[in-house]
């Protein structure tokens, strides 16, 4: 959204399509500026993530352990706080609760392990970020051409 309200805010007329803009053949040269820009500001995805896990997700009765704008929630912590959200009704089927915490656990793992490999998201990150002002200061121009 935040690419959309950019080319607005420049009047450019575009359409979206779940992840796809669509414009006119003389703005589509700047549309991959406007949201490469806009990828650098929002900042690294992992925060992003984590701040809808804790606005969401977690009730704020519980203590956090982990640094969530640099750091990964550990998979046993992500665990032990999504239980907590464990409905209380009796008719409740506890298997299927326990199944979908799994799932969720194993893909923000999975996220952590194929983005971070080992080193922390943070650094990460800042490598990535460095390399997107990199092509910005050259005047690299990363748009396809037809």
């Amino acid at each position: 959204m935040k690419v959309v309200e950019e080319l607005s805010l420049q009047n450019v007329r575009v359409y979206t399509v779940h992840d796809n803009f669509i414009t006119t053949a003389v703005s589509a040269g700047g549309v991959s500026k406007v949201y490469t820009k806009v990828f650098m500001e929002m900042g690294p995805p992992l925060r992003i993530i984590n701040e809808f896990i804790m606005l969401n997700l977690i009730r704020s009765s519980i203590p956090l352990k982990f640094d969530w704008v640099n750091d990964p929630i550990p998979g046993d912590e992500l665990q032990t706080l999504l239980r907590d959200l464990e409905p209380q009704d009796k008719k409740f089927d506890k298997t299927k609760w326990n199944q979908k915490i799994q799932e969720a656990v194993s893909c923000y793992e999975k996220y952590i392990n194929t983005v971070c490999g080992g080193q922390r998201h943070a650094d990460k990150w800042n490598s990535f970020h460095s390399l997107l002002n990199s092509w910005e200061s050259l005047g690299v121009n990363y748009s396809v051409h037809y």
